[in-house]
């Protein structure tokens, strides 16, 4: 979320974006198979386009929420975790510090050689730029991306088909401070409401009101899957404290920029609720609520194994911090070396050949690199 963290620009979605695939098939005579896996070597060409630009053109609400570089570190942070054998992460295990953590999309399908795909949740997941991230550099995930907001959560199931991972990525609207939340099923929809339900330019749907409850014949959000499910959990909560900050006339973006009191809890119990014995939580946070961070996920019973603060310089204060937590964990905290994003001032600014390396996405948007 963008919070202290540098601007990415995002190319608009649809025929008029300078960087958007187009809607439709370069052959004409070729059925539209966006979003299904086909059979190794079928995949449409729409898709590879898409995958090519990402992440840019995706869909996103014109006046609403955005997503911005926290995501994408996130994603890398997160696939720090990961190792190609699906193995690794159940026992405790994680990829070497030094692995390519989120690398240029060009990936195979599903990958089902390595037995049963490792799974994780994508909490506030907006329009779905972390998990998607993540299923694009892994073969071997399937990912559920949850967030408050119909609008973003449709514009994430768009993106998921537009990227040929439907298969692998579902979508669900649900509220994780609910009370009784994720009863239902195998997380399937107990709601009754519709994949494709339309929602207003501030995430509500038709006919409500923000802040007021909808009438009681709206459909209700999703269930939450089920308990013990999740092997990883990524999160990029609000973590904005109500009046430090000018609102957004957006209630979209004033909800995923600005936290209420029971934000972060609510965010720490549903990843500890998800996660599996010994299961990771990945998190994007700001450093001056790194203590309320830290402590919400002990009391959850996530016990923080990892943390990186992340620079926009090196001579400034830590603007972002990532952090790791295990379920059921052993104390030890690691610290590692901060990240520093950029080098040099003005038109001289360019991202470093580390930054770069940690996080290949952020080339989308590199005016330059470090020498």
């Amino acid at each position: 979320m963008p919070r202290n963290a540098p601007h990415i620009p995002k190319a608009p979605h649809g025929p008029d974006g300078p960087n958007s695939p187009p809607d439709k098939p370069d052959k004409p005579d070729e059925p539209d198979r966006t979003g299904s896996p086909g059979t190794p070597g079928t995949t449409p060409d729409v898709v590879l386009h898409a995958r090519a630009l990402f992440p840019r053109g995706l869909a996103q609400p014109v006046d609403g929420f955005r997503f911005s570089v926290d995501a994408l570190l996130l994603a890398a942070f997160a696939g720090e975790t990961l190792t190609t054998g699906a193995g690794n992460i159940r026992a405790g295990r994680r990829a070497a510090p030094d692995a390519q953590a989120v690398a240029p999309p060009v990936v195979a399908e599903h990958d089902t050689s390595q037995g049963t795909p490792l799974a994780f949740a994508d909490l506030g997941t907006g329009c779905g730029v972390v998990g998607l991230a993540l299923l694009l550099a892994h073969p071997h995930l399937a990912g559920t991306g949850i967030d408050i907001d119909g609008e973003l959560a449709e514009a994430a199931r768009q993106n998921g088909a537009r990227l040929g991972l439907k298969d692998r990525f579902r979508v669900l609207r649900a509220d994780l401070a609910a009370a009784g939340a994720g009863t239902g099923k195998e997380g399937t929809n107990t709601s009754g409401m519709p994949e494709t339900q339309d929602f207003s330019g501030d995430g509500n749907p038709p006919g409500t009101t923000f802040g007021v409850a909808p009438p009681m014949d709206m459909p209700a959000f999703d269930a939450l899957p089920p308990s013990g499910t999740m092997d990883l959990v990524v999160a990029n909560p609000p973590y904005r404290r109500h009046g430090s900050g000018r609102p957004s006339p957006s209630g979209q973006r004033t909800r995923a920029l600005f936290e209420t009191p029971e934000t972060l809890p609510a965010f720490a119990r549903a990843a500890a609720r998800l996660l599996r014995a010994r299961g990771r939580s990945c998190w994007v946070y700001g450093p001056d609520r790194l203590p309320d961070l830290l402590l919400a996920l002990r009391e959850s019973g996530q016990e923080p194994a990892r943390l990186r603060c992340v620079h926009a310089r090196a001579h400034v204060p830590a603007t972002l911090v990532l952090v790791e937590a295990r379920r059921a964990g052993k104390p030890g905290l690691i610290v590692e070396p901060p990240l520093i994003l950029h080098t040099g001032e003005g038109a001289a600014t360019a991202l470093t050949d580390a930054a770069l390396a940690f996080c290949p996405l952020l080339a989308c948007n590199a005016g330059g690199r470090s020498s």
